[in-house]
């Protein structure tokens, strides 16, 4: 019977501890609390660290740079004119002057298709490459002599086989 009554007390006591508590400020930590009874027994109070939250970072906002068109038209580009050298007209009279100071192994004609295929049968113009023709071997590295052709002509006969060293 006596822990009955023991038992008894020690609920009303806890009962009303907890009445006390729960009138107070709501807010107040009950552990805290320093009533003048309990000052020896303080405990410090129960603490929670403060939660920082990072700052919300939004990316920058880029916009393409915008580009006005020029209110002129663009500049039109004319391609070179290609001037097709004739073997007949342009490039005999400037070998016939060669044959004033030199004997070569090719045989002048009055016919013009035979007097190329005299050039190209004894390699003087080579077809393929003219780089490798002979007569172009000896005008690019420059003509000897006091005679020498013309600049004016050496670049017709150069020019002439650079076009492929056609044949009209």
């Amino acid at each position: 019977m006596k822990k009955v009554i023991l038992s008894f007390i020690c609920a009303v006591a806890l009962l009303s501890a907890c009445e006390k508590v729960s009138l107070q400020d709501p807010t107040i930590n009950p552990i805290s609390v320093v009533t003048p009874a309990d000052s020896t027994k303080v405990k410090s109070p129960v603490t929670t660290p403060p939660t920082t939250t990072p700052p919300v970072t939004t990316p920058p906002v880029t916009t393409p740079p915008t580009t006005t068109p020029p209110n002129s038209t663009p500049a039109v580009v004319i391609p070179p004119v290609v001037v097709t050298l004739s073997f007949s007209k342009d490039v005999i009279p400037v070998l016939n002057q060669c044959e004033n100071c030199h004997s070569h192994g090719w045989t002048p004609s009055s016919v013009a298709s035979t007097y190329y295929t005299n050039l190209v049968n004894k390699g003087y113009v080579n077809v393929a490459t003219y780089s490798s023709s002979k007569i172009y071997s000896k005008l690019s590295n420059g003509h000897p002599g006091s005679g020498s052709i013309s600049t004016a002509n050496t670049n017709k006969i150069i020019n002439w086989m650079k076009t492929g060293s056609l044949n009209n």
